[in-house]
């Protein structure tokens, strides 16, 4: 009986401490890198995170620090999700390149140093990238990109980057990754606690970017959309990621169209390389055609005098290849999509995201506007404060400022204002303009490198034509008038100085649409404008034409005595 208690007793023991040797062996993690290479010889690499205490002081806590080598041992394991910063540093002088990583029990990290690759993704991890802190709201993306082909393994990285939201209107970029590809797959382990808008960028041999939208608990597959490998599409996602992607880009109509796309850019690099010519776009693939914008307005009364012929009118462009214009066209089926779904009265965050996505063009600033203060409606106060309405009242001054530029050109008339000289005065535009033939209002900045540039060209011809009444008015857009004042004494500006500083927002860049520097409007004593954006090189050109002298003006000869 004793026999048998002690039999059973020891059979405990060892199966105790058989499982304590299997837990540590299953708590353990492993971190690997690449054969050291003649290059890291002198290299250090530091494993280290971040420990908080009670009181919410921070203490870097170091779990290796030593030579580049292949394996590292941690001088403690880690058994809960735990974010770590591996660091290398080449040499003693040099700066350190950081990965962020998460590791875990269990974990299996990776990394290396690719002298080949640019050079912010130089150290990083290979095969796959793991930063969930939060097993509850976990998401995945892999991608097995075996049928590209290519061989992408050591050349071609994959990250991942978006914009995290929240309801409080708290917005912070993020990125997953970059993580090396190897054996032609990747996987990317992330957490995000709503939907999120975010770009899967590949680099390398491959050169492409694929959008998702991020959720809780979704696994994503990247694969090939249709027959083509120009566009790659990611599918697996929950509600939001099939509404705002998959809805369009899993289309007939847009896979045929992005496969016309890739056909044609195909073929465009064969010709490329043979230095056949590009085939003429049809009348329906002209991009900009001027049957679809005359940009004829007459001219403002007293400006009949004005050449408007002259007016960048959008003309069909020959050398545009054609799978530009196959491109824009899926561009619009994906743009058109979206466009419904932010000016519907669907879901909220839905709507959103539709918007994130940029479905409108840069210029389209009444649409923009009226989804964004149509969705102001739908979130808290804090959001709209902190995200919409900044928003908002940029886009509403982008709206007027735009408006204001397209009607100024060849043939209108430029608005009348008010600002002080460099002397102190206030001299009105108009009451300067009268004085002279001709006026060139140059709004520069003494920031604008361009605008330095152009200034000994334009005091040349601002000397030489003086006597034609020629007259330069320069209108300074930098943010104080000490700046203003200090750069037209340093440069010597010998013409009219008017300083508004108040940066592009004052009321005379507005007025005039001012989103660039250098910006001029060449007019006559009628405010008339007859060059927009003229550069010195043109404007001298002109001046020349304008003033030169006809044989009807010039002194006749003496008639010599006794003539008749």
């Amino acid at each position: 009986m004793k026999n048998s208690c002690r039999f059973l007793g020891l059979l405990c023991i060892l199966t105790l401490v058989s499982i304590c040797i299997q837990g540590d062996i299953s708590q353990s993690s492993k971190i690997t890198s690449d054969f050291v290479q003649q290059d890291l010889a002198n290299a250090t690499v530091t494993i280290s995170y971040q420990k908080t205490d009670a009181a919410g002081n921070k203490e870097t806590q170091i779990l290796y620090e030593g030579p580049y080598q292949t394996e590292y041992e941690l001088v403690k394991p880690i058994v809960e999700p735990t974010e770590v910063s591996i660091s290398l540093q080449l040499t003693k002088h040099a700066d350190a390149m950081t990965i962020k990583t998460v590791i875990d029990a269990g974990s299996d990290i990776h990394f290396t140093y690719k002298d080949n690759l640019p050079r912010e993704n130089r150290f990083l991890l290979v095969g796959a990238a793991n930063q969930v802190t939060d097993p509850k709201n976990k998401f995945s993306i892999s991608g097995d990109l075996t049928f590209l082909n290519i061989d992408l393994d050591g050349s071609t990285t994959v990250e991942l980057v978006g914009i995290v939201n929240d309801e409080d209107g708290n917005r912070q970029g993020k990125q997953w990754g970059p993580v090396l590809i190897k054996d032609n797959s990747f996987l990317i382990l992330g957490d995000v606690a709503a939907p999120t808008s975010a770009t899967l960028l590949f680099r390398g041999k491959h050169n492409t970017t694929a959008p998702v939208i991020l959720e809780p608990g979704s696994e994503y597959v990247v694969d090939m959309l249709g027959n083509q490998t120009q566009e790659l599409s990611i599918t697996g996602g929950l509600g939001y990621h099939d509404t705002l992607v998959e809805s369009w880009q899993q289309s007939v109509k847009y896979i045929t169209q992005i496969e016309a796309y890739a056909t044609e850019y195909d073929q465009f690099l064969e010709r490329q390389k043979s230095g056949k010519p590009e085939p003429a776009l049809s009348h329906d693939e002209a991009i900009g055609s001027s049957e679809d914008s005359t940009g004829w307005i007459a001219p403002a009364e007293g400006c009949e005098a004005v050449d408007v012929q002259e007016r960048d009118i959008p003309k069909s462009s020959e050398s545009t290849p054609r799978y530009v214009a196959l491109q824009l066209d899926a561009r619009e089926i994906r743009n058109e999509t979206l466009k419904k779904i932010a000016e519907g009265d669907g879901d909220r965050w839905a709507r959103y995201l539709a918007f994130e996505m940029f479905p409108y063009a840069s210029e389209d600033y009444d649409s923009r506007l009226a989804v964004l203060q149509s969705l102001a409606a739908e979130f808290n106060h804090k959001f709209v404060a902190e995200y919409f309405a900044p928003r908002i009242k940029n886009l509403e001054q982008a709206s007027i400022v735009a408006k204001n530029e397209a009607k100024l050109i060849p043939g209108q008339k430029v608005p009348d204002f008010t600002l002080p000289t460099y002397e102190g005065s206030e001299v009105s535009l108009y009451t300067l303009l009268a004085r002279n033939d001709m006026v060139l209002i140059d709004f520069w900045a003494t920031w604008c490198g361009p605008c330095i540039a152009a200034l000994p060209k334009l005091k040349s011809l601002h000397s030489e034509y003086t006597e034609e009444t020629f007259e330069i008015v320069s209108v300074s857009v930098d943010h104080t008038i000490q700046e203003w004042k200090k750069g037209v004494a340093e440069y010597s500006l010998p013409w009219v100085n008017l300083g508004e500083a108040q940066g592009w927002d004052g009321s005379v860049s507005t007025m005039y649409g001012i989103t660039y520097l250098p910006k001029s409007f060449l007019v006559d004593s009628q405010g008339c404008i007859y060059k927009k954006d003229i550069r010195p090189a043109a404007l001298e050109e002109y001046l020349s034409t304008r003033y030169s002298l006809s044989d009807s003006l010039e002194t006749p000869e003496k008639k010599s005595e006794g003539s008749g």
